[in-house]
């Protein structure tokens, strides 16, 4: 599996989120398709036609799929440390808190 990098993962995630061409381009602020793929990196996208106009539909390839959601995995998995990290040190405040009040 390869690691994707922040800026796959932002295309991935607007290819996941809007579908049509033009409106991943204007959400990544990528300028023309070319980079798009480019920057997407070697068959991580499918074109539905090669007119590459206002109607296609862009999709991720298997491989993509599968990078995009374990990074998507692993970033609710790291929130979810932090969160109860921070559930903890809070509970851990309040109770030395708590004896020194008693």
């Amino acid at each position: 599996m390869c690691e994707l990098t922040d800026n796959q993962y932002k295309i991935f995630k607007a290819v996941r989120k809007y579908h049509t061409l033009p409106k991943i381009l204007n959400a990544t602020g990528i300028p023309d398709y070319l980079t798009l793929q480019e920057d997407a990196g070697v068959g991580m996208l499918d074109f539905s036609d090669y007119e590459m106009g206002e109607k296609t539909i862009v999709t991720l390839t298997n491989p993509a799929a599968e990078a995009y959601e374990e990074r998507h995995r692993y970033d609710w998995k790291e929130l979810r440390a932090w969160v109860t990290f921070a559930i903890a040190a809070w509970g851990a405040l309040t109770g030395t808190i708590t004896l020194f009040l008693k």
